[in-house]
C-alpha cells in the first residue's frame, strides 16, 4: 500500500513537495475497489491500511478523493521493507 500511495502521488500531485519533501497531496483518481483490485488485496484490506496510516500521521485525507503524506520518508522506509517497527504504532506496523 506505501508503494502504490508513493507511486500515485508522483503521477497525479495537487501539489510540489514541501521544503523537506515529506509532504506532498495528490489526487486519488482509483476508488478503494479500484486499489484493491489493482493491488490484489480485499477493498477491508485497503481501508484499513489507509485509516492505519492516517491514524499512525502518515497520511491525512478529509476527502476519500484528495490524500495528502505527511510522512514521505517514513512511507518510503515501509514500502522497501527497511522500516522499524518502533516508529509507528498500530497493528500493520507490528513484526
Amino acid at each position: 500500500m506505501a508503494t502504490a500511495l508513493l507511486d500515485l502521488a508522483n503521477q497525479f500531485p495537487c501539489n510540489g513537495p514541501d521544503a523537506g519533501g515529506n509532504t506532498l497531496s495528490f489526487k486519488l483518481h482509483l476508488t478503494r475497489a479500484d486499489l484493491a483490485d489493482w493491488l490484489g488485496m480485499t477493498l477491508e484490506t485497503v481501508s484499513r491500511c489507509l485509516n492505519d496510516f492516517k491514524r499512525s500521521g502518515l497520511i491525512e485525507f478529509d476527502r476519500p478523493s484528495v490524500i495528502t503524506i505527511l510522512k514521505r520518508d517514513i512511507l518510503l522506509s515501509i514500502a522497501s521493507g527497511r522500516h522499524d517497527a518502533d516508529e509507528t504504532e498500530g497493528p500493520m506496523f507490528q513484526p
